[in-house]
């Protein structure tokens, strides 16, 4: 018999998340339509090369249980099989996938080009030994970014009050934002350190509700700061 030759790039298209400058790829891979064009033959497949066969749950022991529930013992002796068929169908994908990655995964802003990459190539005998009855064929897929929404900005500085204590080399510099909740931290290099004439760099960051993350911040204030310093 000659084998089954399962094209990767069928089943699979590149999404975006995300807003403008700050885009995100994901690979999204078509699971059911793929068990539908090849469950039968990746069955199969594991079926050589595991020595085990896919049957129903009655193989594991619970004949007189599922015989006492009548119709829904049968019901249920066919779901879990279904259930048990899918589990291994999308695990074959889902390895397939664990190699694959974009030459760029984050920062992205519309219109740029990417590529993902199966990198299936270097995996030999692991996956897909030469004597199995699937072949793959698969090839990079380029995908153009588009649809993130552009993200208001805001410059964080417009209304910080900034006033200086202490005396001088010891002086120490209090920054008070106008909106208190703004999710971002103010401080300043040298703090407690200061003198007279020195210039200082005051820097802002997300706090710690907004672990360096761009997007947790969008989604709570709708906008992120314009400029960091």
């Amino acid at each position: 018999l000659r084998p089954t030759t399962i094209d990767l790039n069928k089943y699979a298209t590149v999404e975006f998340t995300g807003y403008e400058g700050k885009g995100k790829p994901e690979i999204n891979f078509d699971y059911v339509k793929f068990e539908q064009d090849h469950g039968e033959e990746i069955l199969e497949y594991y079926e050589e090369m595991f020595s085990f066969e896919f049957d129903s749950f009655s193989d594991y022991g619970v004949d007189d249980v599922l015989g006492g529930l009548g119709d829904f013992g049968e019901i249920l002796d066919d779901a879990v099989a279904d259930y048990s068929n899918n589990y291994f169908v999308n695990e074959f994908a889902s390895n397939l996938l664990f190699y694959g990655e974009f030459d760029k995964d984050s920062e992205l802003s519309n219109g740029e080009t990417i590529t993902y990459h199966w990198n299936l190539e270097n995996q030999g005998d692991y996956l897909i030994p030469d004597s199995s009855k699937i072949k793959l064929k698969y090839e990079d897929i380029e995908a153009t970014v588009e649809g993130l929404e552009q993200v208001k900005t805001f410059d964080p500085f417009e209304d910080l009050t900034v006033e200086f204590t202490g005396r001088n080399g010891l002086g120490k510099i209090n920054l008070k934002p106008d909106h208190i909740d703004n999710g971002l931290t103010y401080s300043a290099v040298n703090n407690g350190e200061l003198s007279n004439g020195d210039e200082v760099t005051i820097e802002v960051e997300y706090s710690y509700y907004y672990p360096g993350e761009d997007e947790l911040y969008i989604e709570e204030h709708g906008q992120i700061p314009s400029v960091w310093e």
